[in-house]
């Protein structure tokens, strides 16, 4: 496709979302339905996805932006049925069937993301469609050509809760449901690593996001996430060796100094063995990672590496 049909093609898509704002309530709706028939149209086109959409994706953002802002009692239905019809696109990509089903495949479910996230607001709770989203996004987990685009949006999917905390308003249903439903699904990720080609260079990316959403829980709730989260970093840390502790010891570290007595309370109801292989992968993951200088202390003795930056104290009992 070139340039010039690209240009030409995103202007429209701009005065169209420009222009549904303006409209009377009577037309909308119409207007509105037919805007996503349109984003959905290109995302399961073969000849726009690697040119087209990547930049139709924003405007589709700002579209869904604007639709949950200021909802229509029609939204809602609308929304549900464009997120119905980005499944089925990723369903008949997954045919491998053309040489652009990969990107296809990658687009819609990142379009699902952007959908998913910004009008979960609006949503209704407990809907199938948007459990077998979920679902879709953890198995693209484990597909070699979508691991790591799949671990991006399972991160966006999980922090919601944890950024609706964070703003003036609490998470909803949708959002927590979300978050229920992937959760265990990226902790076996983790703890269990499939042996899916390419399925590594996603593992760090949901350490963090679980890393990142046990820190961001309301604090009444962030010592059952560390009970969760921690393990599941440290069998990591086991399986596949030192490679990953300075990564781990990271992680473990930020937890840590988000909440000390949680991380203290999840420390103190872990056997010898799991203590001696926490304190190990610490010490040793700092001392390979060469960066910020840790202070590990064990009782009353301090164990201080050679780096002369500011230190992060971190005493442990074990």
């Amino acid at each position: 496709m070139s340039p010039n049909v690209v240009s030409l093609v995103t202007a429209s898509l701009h005065a169209l979302v420009d222009s549904a704002q303006v409209f009377p309530a009577i037309i909308k709706s119409d207007l509105h339905a037919c805007i996503l028939h349109m984003f959905t149209a290109l995302l399961s086109t073969p000849a726009c996805q690697e040119t087209l959409v990547p930049e139709a994706l924003p405007i589709f953002r700002r579209f869904i932006f604007a639709l949950a802002r200021n909802p229509q009692h029609e939204v809602p239905v609308q929304l549900r049925t464009t997120l119905a019809r980005l499944q089925m696109v990723v369903k008949h990509a997954q045919k491998r069937e053309n040489d652009t089903d990969v990107p296809c495949e990658k687009n819609a479910l990142l379009a699902s993301t952007i959908l998913v996230t910004s009008a979960a607001k609006i949503m209704q709770p407990y809907d199938p469609i948007i459990i077998s989203f979920v679902d879709e996004v953890a198995d693209a987990l484990n597909a070699h050509m979508t691991t790591k685009v799949a671990a991006g949006l399972s991160r966006s999917l999980l922090l919601l809760p944890t950024i609706a905390s964070s703003s003036t308003s609490s998470p909803g249903l949708v959002e927590t449901e979300i978050a229920a439903r992937l959760l265990p699904r990226l902790l076996t990720f983790l703890a269990d690593p499939s042996s899916v080609e390419s399925t590594e260079e996603a593992r760090p990316i949901i350490a963090q996001a679980l890393s990142s959403f046990a820190s961001g829980l309301p604090a009444d709730k962030r010592e059952v996430a560390f009970s969760l989260v921690i393990p599941a970093l440290l069998q990591r840390a086991k399986l596949e060796g030192q490679s990953v502790w300075p990564e781990t010891s990271t992680r473990v570290m930020e937890l840590a100094s988000r909440e000390p007595a949680a991380f203290k309370s999840v420390v103190a109801g872990m056997d010898a063995a799991q203590k001696s292989f926490l304190e190990k992968v610490i010490r040793e993951g700092v001392a390979a990672g060469g960066g910020q200088r840790h202070r590990l202390a064990r009782n009353d003795t301090e164990l201080k590496d050679e780096d002369k930056e500011p230190t992060i104290a971190l005493k442990m009992k074990f």
